[in-house]
């Protein structure tokens, strides 16, 4: 979409520009949409997002109540594929026009393609996005994305409050599951040197392949290594490997740090954790996302920012080869928070 939403919030004063520079920075690091972690972050109401694109686009706006209640009828107007491509929903048919809301209003391609395949005149709306996500998921079945879990209950606890109902339960979390890559994990990751491992994040478009980067070095040398992303005392997963193998589902993993484990130890004291693991409750979770007994020795080190720790690094094995390896891990660390450093900025360029 041409128009910039950071720059209309700030125009129209629903945030500041240090506001928006932070959610810049948590959506560099976290993923989603600005909206996305400006709703998560407080700051904004996910109506007040849609109200003002409804104005600047001149489109009209459909509240969440309404998306929830579209008949089937109208519904089988958009094939389910098509819904998930452009992620939209019918929303009231009026003669030979079609009131269609989208993610993405100013998309003319998807508008062209849907005036087709229905053979209607398209009039786009504009909804809130954490409401278009549960109508895609309750008139399609399109599974929500993890991204937007941790949001979604921030929303439907604030509506709680105002309405005084209890909010609708929330999916329960994928079964995580070891996905594989082709040949053989030693085979499958080319081996490179750390001064390769630099010039490949110095390249890097996105916050994902950041993590993955420093797990195609790291798991040269480990057979369990993860990334856990870190936010209001909760730890999520974020990517991991098992011999070079993808943990399909890692992204599913979830750990409240309100119990003792080794991840709450690193956060709390915002440095490296090194030794034989604890045997809690919340370590054992960990240690079934990533289909491992108790390991002799793990190592786990933070990315930090702004006094905070953003991510954490996890590795497990022998204690020799942890031993000899610590230095050159905290020096892969330190270059991957530059990395995620140039996306910041980056992101900021073209989002402002």
């Amino acid at each position: 979409m041409a128009i910039k939403l950071g720059t209309l919030l700030v125009q129209t004063g629903l945030i500041t520009l240090n506001e928006l520079d932070e959610a810049l920075k948590y959506q560099t690091i976290f993923g989603g949409k600005l909206g996305t972690n400006l709703i998560e972050m407080g700051l904004v109401e996910e109506e007040d997002i849609a109200r003002l694109l409804s104005r600047k686009l001149n489109v009209p706006y459909a509240g969440s109540e309404q998306l929830l209640d579209i008949p089937a009828g109208t519904i089988k107007l958009i094939p389910a594929e098509i819904a998930v491509k452009y992620k939209v929903v019918p929303f009231h048919q009026e003669k030979m026009r079609l009131h269609l809301v989208m993610m993405d209003p100013g998309d003319l391609r998807a508008v062209d393609e849907i005036g087709f395949v229905t053979g209607l005149s398209i009039r786009p709306m504009v909804a809130p996005e954490i409401s278009l996500v549960l109508a895609l998921e309750k008139h399609y079945g399109i599974e929500r994305d993890k991204r937007y879990i941790p949001v979604i209950k921030q929303v439907l606890k604030r509506k709680e409050q105002k309405a005084g109902s209890p909010p609708a339960p929330l999916r329960p979390p994928l079964k995580e599951s070891a996905g594989e890559r082709p040949g053989s994990w030693r085979e499958s990751v080319a081996r490179y040197s750390i001064d390769q491992l630099s010039a490949a994040l110095a390249d890097v478009k996105e916050r994902n392949e950041v993590a993955a980067r420093v797990l195609d070095f790291v798991d040269q040398r480990f057979e369990h290594a993860a990334f856990f992303l870190v936010r209001d005392q909760r730890v999520s997963g974020w990517q991991a490997r098992i011999k070079g193998k993808d943990v399909s589902g890692f992204e599913t993993f979830c750990l409240d740090l309100d119990q003792p484990s080794a991840l709450k130890t690193v956060v709390e004291t915002r440095s490296f954790y090194l030794g034989t693991p604890p045997d809690s409750p919340a370590d054992r979770r960990v240690y079934r996302a990533l289909h491992q007994r108790l390991p002799e020795t793990a190592l786990l080190i933070p990315i930090v920012k702004q006094a905070r720790v953003i991510c954490v690094l996890y590795v497990a094995g022998g204690a020799a080869t942890i031993n000899d390896a610590f230095f050159e891990l905290q020096k892969v660390l330190q270059k991957a928070s530059l990395a995620l450093d140039i996306l910041i900025l980056r992101n900021k360029i073209l989002m402002t």
